[in-house]
């Protein structure tokens, strides 16, 4: 009996150590990185256009993978925003990460920031879906158990219907 309670001690303790490492090798190599000063780039720097940007309408979302130190994954999703006369739908995309922004870990960049790595899991259609409610879906806070970039992903493309 004493060594089946120090088998399964053994591997919580093996399971916890994991954890933290993992969380520590993604946040130190995982997050964007800042500049001195603390300050991050954007690619919007303006708030009229960021709210601009907040209230379009979202066609299409995919959910895409790369890969973060071997058997670790980094998600987000992919959008294609609606084009109009004037100005053409553009792709962005939506993740989330500890550190990532300053009052809220879920985030957007402009898909042209993202490297080859990146890949495609699945795609849908979106209707009525703007880009405010797929960054409310990835949540404000990062929690690595709980709430993080792998559960915003998947909070994100429920809002595909």
């Amino acid at each position: 009996m004493a060594y089946s309670s120090n088998r399964h001690l053994t591997a919580l303790l093996s399971t916890v150590l994991i954890i933290i490492l993992t969380d520590q090798i993604c946040h130190s190599f995982g997050s964007p990185i800042k500049p001195k000063g603390g300050a991050r780039p954007h690619d919007i720097t303006e708030r009229s256009e960021l709210t601009k940007l907040y209230n379009k309408q979202v066609v299409r979302a995919e959910r895409v993978r790369r890969p973060l130190w071997g058997l670790f994954r980094h998600e987000g999703v992919r959008i294609q925003t609606a084009g109009s006369e004037s100005e053409p739908g553009r792709s962005w995309l939506i993740h989330k990460g500890k550190g990532y922004g300053s009052s809220h870990q879920t985030v957007v960049t402009d898909a042209e920031h993202m490297s080859n790595k990146w890949k495609v899991v699945e795609g849908r259609p979106v209707e009525g879906k703007t880009v405010a409610d797929f960054i409310k879906a990835g949540g404000r806070d990062y929690n690595l158990l709980t709430d993080n970039c792998l559960d915003a992903a998947k909070n994100m493309m429920k809002q595909t219907g």
